[in-house]
């Protein structure tokens, strides 16, 4: 049960201390909280000087700036700790650099993407017909990913593909389709030639690049 049903005048860290000092109240501590959260609670130094204030905890001043909150709400902005030169060092076409670029900033023209301003789409993958056509369900979760995977020259399992997609994640998944050479997305022939059996395995950035 939530502290503020349980104790309605527990409102504020101060209602945890003894009243009119700055110490904690073990007694309320211990009604309120599990024995987890009791000791993180008493290991917070208390001030004994001082005024409380707020503290913007996303910048380095304490001070709230939109900057700061923007770069937390886009998960874009994640991408400062990836190892670019990575990216555009691979060995691969400019096009499938620009490929990675674009499924690591998510501006593919997935369905997902597109439905969200567009009504009249369906949000659902074409390949599959399953689950919403994500940039991660594109290359990890359809069937028909899993079958490009599955079919890549170094005869990558389709378990494989949850395994290190946990591992590695999106970014490091990219990575090595980069380091293949090969991005297998036959998406086109679904769209246009009314393609039904999607696991034709084909080599093409048609509809992406």
């Amino acid at each position: 049960m939530p502290v503020s049903f349980a104790f309605p005048y527990i409102q504020k860290v101060v209602h945890l201390f003894k009243c009119g000092t700055r110490e904690w109240d073990l007694v309320t501590i211990a009604a309120c909280f599990d024995a987890e959260t009791q000791s993180k609670i008493l290991s917070i130094r208390i001030p004994l000087t001082g005024v409380d204030q707020f503290k913007w905890s996303l910048s380095q001043n304490g001070d709230f700036s939109v900057k700061s909150l923007y770069t937390q709400l886009n998960p874009v902005n994640n991408l400062h700790n990836l190892d670019w030169n990575r990216v555009w060092s691979l060995q691969v076409l400019p096009r499938i650099h620009t490929f990675v670029w674009k499924c690591l900033h998510n501006i593919l023209p997935v369905n997902a993407r597109i439905a969200a301003i567009l009504n009249d789409i369906d949000p659902r993958c074409p390949m599959c017909s399953k689950h919403s056509e994500t940039v991660y369900h594109l290359l990890m979760e359809c069937d028909f990913a899993r079958a490009v995977w599955f079919a890549l020259p170094v005869g990558i399992a389709m378990i494989m593909v949850g395994i290190m997609s946990k591992l590695i994640g999106l970014h490091g998944v990219l990575l090595l389709l980069g380091l293949f050479g090969k991005l297998v997305v036959k998406r086109y022939s679904i769209d246009y030639l009314n393609v039904t059996n999607p696991m034709g395995i084909g080599i093409s950035l048609t509809n992406y690049t």
